[in-house]
């Protein structure tokens, strides 16, 4: 039988895979100012 994955590990998961909207949901000051949907690399800002 396969082995069950955590609730914490799925919430890692979340977080791994969407960077971008973990950010602006956990610290929405610290999140780069991108349009929404917008798709700048991590690091960046959009103009």
């Amino acid at each position: 039988m396969a082995e069950s994955v955590s609730h914490d590990q799925n919430f890692k998961n979340l977080i791994v895979n969407y960077p971008r909207e973990a950010l602006s949901f956990f610290a929405p000051d610290e999140a780069p100012r991108t349009p929404q949907g917008g798709s700048a690399p991590m690091g960046t800002v959009a103009e």
